[in-house]
């Protein structure tokens, strides 16, 4: 890439472009809690959003190993989209996001933060460039490593 950095807004939880611009080391600015809320989750849809049918934001109470979590994963994505309630809520589900999962993301508080993180310089830029290369290949490696256990399990299996 020929750019410095990008600023992205994420409008779903787990936004594939967030993986591509971190794949090619691109340093990524994006806003910060609270801040992120009024972005990822109004329009998380296709994610057990408000839009999604309501089989996909139900829970199999009979599903082996079904964990408790300490908030639902549905209540604050009601039909309406309700900011001032729910707080806890979002932010505990946030922690399990692209957005919250992914290290090396610059975060910013405001509009003016953004401005001075966005003038980064370009050794800067590179410092944090080359932790998300290394960071993508880590985690590339866990990917193939996984993927060979299932085959050789599912291999096992004929």
């Amino acid at each position: 890439s020929s750019f410095r950095a990008v600023v992205m807004l994420p409008h779903v939880p787990h936004a594939l472009r967030l993986s591509d611009v971190c794949s090619m080391g691109l340093p990524t600015l994006v806003p910060a809690d609270p801040l992120i809320h009024k972005f990822v989750w109004p329009y998380a849809g296709p994610f057990c959003g408000r839009s999604d049918p309501e089989l996909s934001r139900s829970v199999d109470p009979l599903a082996v190993n079904r964990s408790e979590p300490p908030y639902s994963p549905f209540a604050f994505q009601g039909e309406e989209y309700v900011p001032e309630q729910f707080h806890n809520d979002r932010r505990y589900w946030l922690q399990y996001t692209e957005w919250e999962l992914r290290p090396h993301l610059l975060r910013w508080r405001s509009i003016p933060h953004l401005l001075e993180l966005a003038s980064l310089s370009e050794a800067e830029a590179w410092e944090i460039s080359s932790k998300m290369r290394r960071h993508h290949t880590e985690i590339v490696h866990e990917a193939l490593a996984w993927w060979r256990a299932a085959a050789r399990a599912a291999a096992a299996l004929e």
